[in-house]
């Protein structure tokens, strides 16, 4: 596309970074727990359960829907504020 103006690859993994973690904030704050719990802190599902007094089920269940919410954020560019993706070089 003759508007878009190439990026250089640090930038562009800024800018994919910036949108995941505005993605990330546009979540529930379950959502953003159970990941933060599970993915970051590295907790198995049954350690999660235990520090959130959640069925292991529960843990579970939330973790899927906080992934596919992140997911569709990312995937959609909606940030839950009506905010636009940003755009790359790649479009």
């Amino acid at each position: 596309d003759a508007l878009c103006v190439p990026v250089p690859a640090a930038q562009e993994a800024r800018l994919a970074l910036n949108e995941v973690h505005d993605a990330f904030l546009a979540l529930t704050d379950d959502h953003r727990e159970i990941l933060l719990l599970v993915g970051v802190e590295g907790l198995s599902y049954e350690e999660a359960s235990t520090v959130l007094e959640i069925p292991v089920e529960t843990v579970r269940s939330r973790l899927a829907r906080a992934r596919q919410a992140l997911r569709r954020t990312i995937a959609t560019g909606r940030l839950g504020r009506g905010t636009p993706r940003r755009e790359t070089r790649d479009g």
